[in-house]
């Protein structure tokens, strides 16, 4: 392996629906790992929307 693979953060791409309970567990779980790890991972946010049009919910 290569030595600046060893510097560079663990990317976590996470997609999220703000509606999915789920999804809310997993930020709460992707927060603990951010506090305990730094800068050692790098988290990416993306929304998919999973139950489509949000504004008649």
């Amino acid at each position: 392996m290569p030595q600046n693979a060893l510097n560079t953060p663990l990317k976590i791409v996470y997609f999220s629906d703000i509606l999915c309970v789920w999804a809310y567990f997993a930020q709460v779980r992707l927060d603990e790992l951010k506090a305990q790890f730094g800068d050692t991972i790098a988290l990416d946010y993306a929304f998919i929307p999973l139950f489509g049009d949000t504004a008649g919910k």
